[in-house]
């Protein structure tokens, strides 16, 4: 739910933004790559935390913790960080540009 939270925190005002055109141009296909990287990324999760639910794999496990895969971790985690790395390298070219008549 915090990342579903996250992502309508991140698109609503960058919807908001683009409508006004207060975005560069330049900027604007990078901040929608990591608005899909964000999605991805939860992809990624729910199918990393959906392979440790799988009921006969838990039973045969000792104590019937359930575990998720290391490679989905993994995959996890790697998502994770391009997604950081991405927005590390974008937000210094994010600048939201003022609207109305120039001085």
């Amino acid at each position: 739910m915090c990342g579903r939270g996250i992502g309508l925190v991140f698109a609503v005002p960058l919807v908001g933004f683009a409508a006004r055109g207060m975005i560069p141009r330049e900027v604007a296909p990078k901040l929608g790559a990591l608005l899909l990287l964000g999605g991805s990324q939860g992809l990624v999760g729910w199918w990393m935390v959906r392979s440790g639910l799988d009921k006969k794999l838990v039973a045969e496990i000792e104590g019937g913790i359930p575990r998720v895969s290391p490679y989905r971790l993994a995959a996890h985690l790697t998502c994770a960080f391009a997604l950081f790395a991405g927005l590390v390298h974008t937000g210094p070219s994010a600048r939201v540009q003022e609207v109305g008549p120039k001085r």
